[in-house]
């Protein structure tokens, strides 16, 4: 072989040499940097699974705490809406438990390490088939380690505090119902809420206590047994006068709207009878038109299935001192329809008894006898029922049974007292026929 040859061939084995070496180093670099994240990524989740199978514990230890506190009303339904917004605890827990599940799945499916092929690879995550993986361990896991660490170091105090203030405002819209008409809420309910008034300072001033105990020892509010005692009281009161005492002769289905509801077909019939038919084609009735304004107010009060009161809409709380003055607006609204009718059924009736009085009918003559029959019944009846719209002892919801039926005793009265004329007249018309055709 020539020098120059030896010398090529040299050189050419060199280089291959080089690169050989290079793509190794490389190679090797690449493989151990891989393996580095794999090993770094295995051992962050391993630690954070650690964390919260730590802080379940620390939330446990805490929810126990706070169930102790609470046993005493674990079966009290009013005050489980209460519960079951302070029990961050427990739900945290279960959260943190399935996401260690699955983080514990997603290692057991990496425990061997696979060149590209595990969670620390960005490439390999980047995919649409593990998607899911990364959705759990990059978005999730930080967003429920910090969600735990929030949990354990928020006060319980503050946070029953904060929804405790929540029943405390309603209770005092419902205070403001003291200075409510009696008819609407009697003095045995105004009694029960100047109760509320004294257990909503009793537990205000607990609050009190706890917190200048707090600030004189340099630490944080505890929540405490009296606390909850004195929130339990409270509310339990508040439940009681609106449930027991204020709303309870409106709602359900034997309650004062189902009644009104169910008689508006009976009032339409009544107004027929006593109204220009025109009058009420035209949607001008002044008897009608407060009953359907009535309705409407009611209807945006109360469900129309189980006429129950309706305390939320769209997700807002609705003010219970709001849905009195309804109640009490619906009711001078309905006092209109019963003023109108007093006006149209007493000139129906006096338009009647002047046409009997005019007449003479009534008195004995040779021809007709009716001296029998007389007008004091509906005249009595409709004094009667003049002084029963004027009188103010119920409201009137409460009068609306009594109101048809007296308004139908003396429709009654004036269609048998016309029949009973018209038989006479006819009983008389026969006879002088009959004596007409007989000559």
């Amino acid at each position: 072989m020539k020098n120059s040859t030896k010398k090529i061939v040299a050189l050419t084995m060199g280089i291959s040499a080089g690169i050989v070496g290079a793509v190794s180093a490389g190679t090797l670099i690449g493989y151990a940097v891989d393996h580095s994240n794999y090993k770094k990524e295995k051992l962050w989740i391993e630690n954070n699974i650690k964390y919260l199978k730590e802080s379940n514990q620390k939330l446990k230890e805490k929810d126990n705490k706070l169930k102790e506190i609470w046993k005493k009303y674990e079966n009290e339904a009013w005050l489980s809406s209460l519960w079951n917004e302070l029990s961050l605890c427990q739900t945290q827990i279960d959260s943190n438990e399935k996401l260690i599940k699955d983080l514990q799945g997603i290692i057991d499916q990496h425990s061997s390490y696979h060149l590209g092929h595990h969670f620390g690879n960005k490439s390999y995550m980047r995919t649409v088939k593990h998607s899911n993986e990364k959705k759990i361990i990059q978005n999730l896991l930080p967003e429920m380690v910090e969600r735990t660490k929030q949990v354990i170091n928020q006060s319980e105090y503050e946070n029953i505090k904060k929804s405790i203030q929540d029943f405390v405002v309603r209770s005092n819209d419902l205070l403001t119902l003291k200075t409510a008409d009696e008819k609407f809420v009697d003095a045995n309910s105004k009694s029960e809420l100047n109760s509320l008034e004294l257990k909503i300072k009793d537990y205000q001033n607990t609050l009190s206590k706890i917190e200048e105990e707090a600030l004189s020892s340099n630490t944080k509010p505890n929540i405490s047994t009296e606390m909850i005692n004195k929130a339990a009281d409270f509310i339990k009161s508040d439940f009681h006068v609106w449930n027991d005492k204020i709303i309870k002769k409106y709602v359900k289905k034997d309650g004062l709207i189902k009644k009104f509801m169910s008689n508006i077909d009976k009032i339409e019939e009544l107004s027929a009878k006593i109204e220009d038919a025109n009058t009420i084609a035209s949607n001008n009735s002044p008897i009608l038109n407060p009953i359907n304004a009535v309705k409407k107010i009611l209807l945006s009060r109360f469900d129309s299935n189980n006429y129950d009161v309706i305390l939320e809409n769209g997700g807002v709380l609705v003010n219970r001192s709001v849905i009195i003055k309804d109640i009490i607006k619906a009711c001078k609204t309905l006092e209109q329809s019963y003023g109108n009718t007093k006006e149209y059924i007493n000139r129906y009736v006096n338009t009647f008894v002047k046409t009997i009085e005019s007449t003479k009918l009534f008195n004995k003559s040779q021809i007709l006898d009716l001296s029998s029959k007389s007008l004091t019944p509906i005249v009595n009846a409709l004094n009667e029922f003049n002084s029963f719209i004027e009188s103010s002892n119920q409201i009137s919801f409460e009068k609306l049974d009594e109101f048809i039926n007296k308004i139908q005793f003396i429709l009654n009265a004036e269609n048998d007292l016309t029949t009973s004329i018209q038989s006479v007249i006819k009983e008389f018309l026969n006879a002088y026929i009959s004596n007409v055709d007989s000559i």
